[in-house]
Parts: structure tokens; C-alpha cells; sequence
């Protein structure tokens, strides 16, 4: 699967890190723009939180939001 991923990272003409996991925002930044959209999260575990993520309700979700709402889920199982 990772390898996967790192084949389709060098079809869109970018250096693939290793490990590119579905929490890369670069890799789901599919056009490179520094932002994602809904259609960059289709069929992603994160289309269905996408306005919960886009906490200044833009349309996009920056890179910040992004990882704010993966840390604050990371911290939801530890308490």
C-alpha cells in the first residue's frame, strides 16, 4: 500500500517521503495549492468531519487547521 501511494506521489511529479501515510497533507494536496478541498478529501476518512476541520468555514482546510484536528483527535484517546 505504501508503496502504493509513493508510485502515485512521483506520477504527480512530487518527491515522495517514505511512510506517506493518509494524515500527509501534502500528499492530499493533490493540485499543491497549500489547501484542501472536499473534493481533495473524497473518499478519505476526512470528507465526513470536512467542516469540522475548516474551523473558519472558508471552503478550504489550510494546513493548520488540518493539524489542529488531527491533534486534537490524537488527544481524545488518551484521557
Amino acid at each position: 500500500v505504501v508503496a502504493g501511494k509513493t508510485a502515485s506521489a512521483k506520477k504527480a511529479g512530487r518527491k515522495a517521503a517514505p511512510m506517506q501515510n493518509i494524515t500527509d497533507f501534502d500528499a492530499l494536496d493533490r493540485n499543491a495549492d497549500g489547501r484542501l478541498s472536499r473534493d481533495e478529501l473524497k473518499n478519505t476518512p476526512f470528507a465526513s468531519h470536512f467542516n469540522e476541520i475548516d474551523t473558519n468555514h472558508d471552503g478550504q482546510i489550510d494546513r493548520h487547521e488540518f493539524e489542529a484536528y488531527l491533534q486534537k483527535q490524537s488527544g481524545k484517546g488518551s484521557e
